[in-house]
């Protein structure tokens, strides 16, 4: 994409911290993400869903490499949208599928994400797809518009709780 969408888009970014764009993941693709991910539990099933970190940036619980996932990743439409907000000269270091089953899911609470990466300076964001409706009665994503501006990486208080997915 390029023009004033791109500039619009990197500029709601940066005010937000966030963007939720107009582009939809193709259905076929979609439907092709629903599969892989039914197929990944599946072969996991000492893993809760909410656990499930591919390789590529998961560290010491990492599962093996799925390659149709990092196909996801490098899928036109979501390497535009991230090349919108960072540029080009990206790279993906981790995925981590946050999988919460109907009524036994595991909450994950407020959090910042970069106090989870290994990256600094924090030039980086996150793609995240709902491959299934996310409502506020199911337990959608919350954020907190333009947390980002006061660049303060808060400390997080260690709560081991068992309902929780991050601790």
């Amino acid at each position: 994409m390029s023009g004033p969408d791109r500039s619009a888009l990197s500029s709601r970014y940066a005010q937000d911290g966030h963007v939720v764009p107009d582009y939809r993941v193709p259905a076929p693709l979609l439907a092709r993400m629903q599969r892989s991910l039914e197929k990944l539990i599946a072969e996991n099933p000492n893993v809760r869903p909410e656990h499930l970190v591919l390789r590529w940036g998961g560290r010491d619980r990492a599962l093996p490499t799925h390659q149709e996932f990092l196909d996801y990743v490098r899928s036109p439409g979501i390497l535009d949208l991230v090349e919108q907000v960072l540029g080009t000269d990206i790279i993906c270091w981790g995925a981590h599928v946050f999988c919460k089953l109907a009524g036994t899911g595991l909450a994950i609470p407020w959090h910042q994400d970069g106090q989870y990466w290994p990256i600094r300076p924090l030039a980086s964001c996150t793609v995240w797809i709902a491959l299934d409706d996310s409502t506020v009665e199911n337990g959608c994503l919350r954020i907190v518009r333009g947390s980002h501006r006061m660049k303060t990486m808060y400390h997080h208080r260690l709560d081991e709780r068992p309902d929780h997915a991050l601790d």
